[in-house]
């Protein structure tokens, strides 16, 4: 099913147009890796900031409300570009355990960071909802540079 779904992707127009542009899959690429490092650096200065890196500081609210749409845009960035460039090669990347690998922990980021959002600053769960959080951002991040090298 899954892979009936990637070798009909595999077809998408402006997936075949990435794969055959020398400047548009380049550009494309650059936007993801600019994009998921936004989002890294917002997820991982909020989770400093609800770790207490800086101390005990009533501006943990301030920093987590500056951050967090930057995180969304950015979020929303990757994920489209992400998405984009799976369309060039679906079938080999559903094929990939690593790349598998990373969806679910891009998955489990995910339902972590509505977890944090649901909770209240208060509650005894945000704490390590951040430390799992940070763990799991990284742990996209890396397996996301190994999708390529482990083809």
């Amino acid at each position: 099913m899954i892979e009936a779904l990637a070798a009909e992707l595999a077809q998408w127009g402006p997936g075949l147009f990435l794969k055959t542009s020398v400047w548009l899959y380049p550009l494309v690429n650059a936007l993801h890796i600019l994009a998921i490092g936004a989002v890294l650096t917002s997820v991982l200065l909020m989770d400093a900031s609800v770790l207490g890196f800086w101390g005990r500081s009533p501006g943990q609210q301030a920093v987590i409300a500056l951050l967090r749409p930057v995180t969304i845009f950015a979020l929303v960035l990757a994920l489209a570009s992400g998405f984009l460039l799976f369309s060039v090669r679906p079938v080999d990347y559903i094929a990939n355990p690593v790349f598998r690998l990373k969806l679910v922990l891009l998955a489990l980021a995910l339902v972590n960071a509505l977890i944090f959002l649901v909770f209240n600053p208060q509650s005894i769960l945000r704490r390590p909802a951040a430390a799992l959080s940070a763990v799991l951002w990284l742990g996209v991040l890396v397996a996301g540079r190994f999708v390529g090298f482990l083809d």
